[in-house]
């Protein structure tokens, strides 16, 4: 009788020393949870231009499940546009803010990150957005492009050469003489930062627009020339052609 009661106390301390198992080893952590945010301190973002603006939220202590971190910005002038309205940071521990940066000048524009958590409430971040200029490409595409030609659906191809200028103290303003063989004393004016944009204008008795983009010729034998392709329209009394002109050496 005493050895099965022997074996009863064994096997009921055994049974308690499993289910204490189950506990946390540190139960003094249980809650614990601080964080802190990690974001360059100065974004830049040159004019005009979309940005991604990311950070990341560091974990000093405890874990981000239950403790997930709401995030806004906050202080950017009105003219740059914020996408998505809020970002809720979970197992990632991060997130992007997509910035317009639209027309607004060249200059040092502070905002903040506001995070807001269960725990602590409101806190925030002092950052920088700085909006640099973009680099006027128009003289390194000045030059004769001889190799120039339309395609229009009406006429099929045509072969000319095309003079493409910058103007002193204009950056950005590109000069493009013998447009679509007008003459090579007919020139209209584009804009150029991330593409070729013409806004409409007057050339003589037609009026004309259109937008194209700039590269880099990529044939083997062109190193370092620039290719242009623009999809322009000229109305001329009554009659519109549409057409894309090709502006090469």
């Amino acid at each position: 009788m005493k050895f099965y009661y022997l074996l009863f106390c064994i096997l009921l301390c055994a049974a308690c020393d499993k289910k204490g198992s189950n506990l946390p080893d540190d139960t003094s952590t249980v809650g614990e949870f601080a964080y802190e945010v990690q974001a360059d301190s100065i974004v830049r973002s040159p004019a005009n231009s979309p940005y991604n603006f990311v950070f990341n939220i560091k974990l000093l202590s405890g874990k981000i499940q239950g403790n997930y971190v709401t995030c806004f910005i906050e202080g950017l002038p009105a003219a740059i546009g914020v996408s998505p309205e809020n970002v809720v940071v979970g197992n990632l521990l991060g997130g992007v803010f997509s910035f317009d940066v639209g027309n607004v000048p060249v200059g040092d524009y502070p905002f903040r990150l506001k995070t807001i958590t269960d725990k602590y409430g409101d806190a925030y971040t002092d950052l920088i957005l700085r909006i640099t200029a973009v680099p006027d490409i128009v003289p390194h595409l000045a030059g004769i492009y001889d190799s120039s030609y339309d395609y229009c659906p009406d006429s099929g191809l045509l072969h000319y050469s095309v003079v493409l200028s910058a103007i002193a103290d204009s950056p950005h303003v590109l000069v493009i003489s013998n447009f679509r063989n007008l003459g090579t004393g007919v020139t209209v004016h584009a804009n150029v930062v991330s593409g070729v944009d013409i806004p409409i204008q007057s050339v003589g008795d037609k009026t004309v627009w259109g937008t194209g983009t700039y590269n880099i010729d990529a044939r083997p034998d062109h190193g370092g020339d620039y290719v242009l392709s623009i999809n322009d329209t000229i109305v001329s009394g009554l009659d519109t052609l549409t057409c894309t002109m090709h502006i090469e050496h």
